[in-house]
């Protein structure tokens, strides 16, 4: 709410308007944006981090010799949501950089498609990436990535913990 009434400010400032003859509008911006927006989402599952392999498919611009190669994946998965999963959380460290992405910043869904006791699925596709996860809340993840990211393609599996 705070994000939408910032908004308006900003947006009222900017056309030279006097906020407090818009108190109207601005009340049924906070409203909506109090009912639209999710308010029992909760963590899940945290996961990682995970051992696992990736495959690198071919390709001699990048140097990519299609061969399987063993390695860890040093980020944390945090799958959100209230009753299903709505989003994955996923913060990592590129060098020295923390950095942090999830698949609501890119806009990309999320579908919890099985679901029993502990054990959930989930699917995330966005652009050229299509992500598999199989978690069971209470102790691992099985992930599968697949991406293209510029000249590379890639597909990573990996099994982590979850608490």
């Amino acid at each position: 709410m705070r994000a939408v009434l910032r908004i308006a400010c900003i947006f009222d400032r900017a056309r030279g308007g006097s906020l407090m003859m818009r108190w109207p509008v601005l009340f049924i911006l906070g409203l909506s944006a109090a009912v639209v927006s999710p308010s029992k989402a909760a963590v899940i599952a945290t996961c990682g981090p995970s051992e696992g392999y990736s495959y690198f498919f071919p390709d001699r611009s990048v140097n990519a010799t299609g061969e399987w190669t063993q390695g860890p994946l040093n980020s944390v998965m945090i799958f959100i949501g209230d009753d299903k999963v709505s989003d994955v959380i996923i913060k990592g460290k590129i060098g020295e950089d923390d950095w942090t992405r999830s698949a609501s910043d890119y806009g990309a869904p999320v579908y919890e498609i099985n679901r029993e006791d502990s054990l959930r699925h989930v699917l995330i596709f966005w652009g050229p990436h299509t992500e598999l996860y199989a978690i069971d809340t209470h102790e691992k993840v099985f992930s599968m990535v697949s991406q293209k990211s510029g000249l590379v393609r890639v597909t990573h599996i990996f099994v982590g913990k979850c608490e």
